[in-house]
């Protein structure tokens, strides 16, 4: 099998080459985005339209975005992943993943959860 060398006249080829690996990897669907923020931070909350004081809702916004994130592990599904986070929470594919992880029978108390950081 014969293999051919890439060979780089001009500075900008190289930059174009990087910056086409760069967007491939991040378009791959392996979890990364140019705007991924830390997680569990207050940056996380107010992106995600949270409300209130971040650190009195802290442990609750944790165990919130825990069920997005074991979903994404199940699914692996970035997209889905960003909805169940969406809106503070309050939306219907938050309530699949409960439902995914086998956790109906705890429904209410999410519920409950989310009314408490999205107020």
């Amino acid at each position: 099998m014969l293999t051919k060398q890439m060979t780089f006249n001009k500075p900008w080829q190289i930059l174009i080459m990087v910056a086409s690996i760069v967007l491939l990897q991040a378009q791959s669907g392996n979890g990364y985005r140019f705007n991924k923020v830390q997680p569990n931070s207050i940056r996380e909350f107010f992106s995600l339209e949270c409300e209130g004081d971040f650190i009195s809702k802290r442990e609750t916004f944790s165990v919130l975005r825990n069920i997005c994130e074991e979903c994404f592990n199940l699914y692996k599904n970035t997209d889905f992943y960003d909805d169940c986070r969406s809106n503070c929470f309050k939306n219907t594919s938050f309530l699949k993943c409960v439902s995914g992880l086998q956790m109906d029978h705890k429904r209410g108390y999410f519920e409950e959860k989310i009314k408490h950081v999205a107020q």
